[in-house]
């Protein structure tokens, strides 16, 4: 029930991908003129984020520092070799829709369906057509492949539902929600006619997917209200007898929607909403029920039911969400029992990995307890978490360890300053300020962060030369 599943949107267009016979200097030479259109639109930021929607085709290439020149180059690398060009050609196809160029988008997609005719090739191009708007185009392509008995309504109903998962990417995001809107008419259409379980879970989800582009631009309570309408549904189809099966599939989908709509009424400032919705969705987890309603939070994590479980790793992901929310609209109390947990699976899973676990997740624990007034315990947490952040693991890529120190001592010269002492907060500024040296300026999380560490080590009482 994500807004944007884009791997999967991905995985089914693998499908379009040609015969190794149709991989010639004629289709490598095409594949290069795509790929020459592509800087314009990645000097864009809405581009760039585009190109990270699609990356997963490319390997999730990521140019340190971020070149439009370095990825147009490396997708015409791959166009001209024949085993790494039907990836850069899906690569192009996406990207090409999603920044708006369609008639290139489309071209891609027929020579696809020329070469390897299939359903998934059809398919695609039925998503093209529907974005033009050209929904008898799209239903000829598609209706030879659908069982029979499927009303035109439900047909385009899927399809748009399809489409809607590829959206995500697309850099205006103005432009999907007409789509978006088309799709859930045509679902309601199709639930009024058959109330069944799957066509109510399909307008519940074509609702759901308008929370996204609304989230983006900048209508939160807008989105929350999609989330929450699509969760009315999906509460309604609980209270339906059900096996145990369909039980944690709803419930699962459910918390889903719940942890989203938790995040725009955050975005919003709505902290009574937050609260409301951060609750319900805390009661489910993975399809099953944590403890019997109104145990509290604490009593619910406190069970420990899916300690140490590495299949709780969407769990500790919501929960994660939560916290973060929570903590933004000012309640980090409630936040707390959230973050604990987050922490604690997650040094748990690397133990039982046998890989060091990195603590950045405490520095979120120490900063709830900051902020609700506790900077004795955020210390203690803090001392906890700054050698596990000195020592990051081999996975990161050059400039995020120093970051998360950076903002582990920054969190640190917080609650120093919290507990009135001053002279070693500022110590803690400055070697926060100087671990940020170089600046690896590349990564979005380092331009706010920056920022703090500046005005911290501005502050009079730390002014002094680094």
């Amino acid at each position: 029930m994500r807004a944007f599943p884009i791997l999967a949107a991905a995985l089914a267009s693998l499908a379009f991908v040609g015969p190794a016979s149709a991989r010639d200097d004629g289709e490598a030479a095409r594949c290069a003129g795509y790929a020459a259109r592509l800087d314009g639109s990645l000097g864009e930021r809405s581009g760039v984020a585009a190109y990270r929607a699609w990356a997963l085709f490319l390997d999730g290439y990521n140019p340190i520092p971020f070149s439009p020149a370095a990825v147009s180059n490396e997708v015409a690398r791959r166009c001209g070799d024949a085993a790494e060009r039907p990836r850069a050609l899906m690569f192009l196809q996406h990207f090409l829709a999603a920044t708006g160029d369609l008639d290139a988008a489309e071209a891609i997609a027929r020579e696809a369906l020329a070469t390897a005719p299939s359903k998934g090739s059809r398919k695609t191009l039925a998503r093209l057509r529907l974005r033009r708007g050209d929904e008898a185009g799209a239903l000829a392509l598609v209706r030879p492949d659908v069982r029979p008995g499927f009303s035109d309504q439900r047909i385009l109903a899927e399809l748009y539902d399809d489409l809607g998962r590829e959206l995500g990417g697309d850099a205006d995001q103005r432009a999907t929600l007409p789509l978006l809107a088309k799709g859930e008419a045509y679902w309601r259409a199709v639930a009024a006619a058959d109330p069944s379980r799957e066509s109510q879970m399909g307008l519940a989800r074509i609702i759901s997917q308008q929370g996204y582009p609304l989230e983006r631009l900048g209508q939160a309570r807008a989105a929350a209200d999609a989330y929450g309408r699509a969760a009315v549904i999906v509460e309604a189809l609980r209270a339906r007898p059900l096996d145990r099966f369909d039980e944690q599939s709803l419930s699962a989908a459910l918390m889903t929607l719940y942890v989203s709509q938790a995040r725009a009424l955050a975005d919003a400032g709505d902290r009574a909403g937050t609260t409301d919705a951060a609750t319900k969705a805390s009661a489910l987890i993975d399809g099953e029920v944590f403890a019997p309603p109104g145990s509290g939070l604490d009593g619910q994590i406190a069970t420990g039911r899916w300690a140490g479980d590495p299949t709780a790793g969407s769990t500790a992901d919501a929960f994660r969400q939560i916290g973060a929310n929570l903590v933004k609209v000012g309640a980090p109390d409630a936040a707390l029992p959230f973050l604990r947990f987050v922490a604690d699976f997650r040094a748990q899973a690397a133990r039982a990995e046998g890989r060091p676990y990195g603590g950045r997740d405490l520095v979120r624990v120490a900063e709830a307890q900051r902020l609700a007034r506790r900077p004795a315990e955020a210390m203690a947490t803090l001392e906890g978490a700054l050698p596990l952040l000195r020592a990051p693991g081999p996975d990161l890529m050059p400039g995020v360890g120093q970051i998360f120190v950076a903002e582990g001592l920054l969190e640190k010269g917080l609650a120093l300053d919290a507990l009135g002492r001053g002279a070693e907060a500022c110590a803690a500024f400055r070697e926060a300020r100087v671990t940020f040296s170089p600046e690896p300026t590349h990564y979005p999380m380092s331009g706010p962060l920056l920022t703090q560490l500046d005005e911290a080590v501005a502050r009079p009482a730390c002014a002094k030369p680094l």
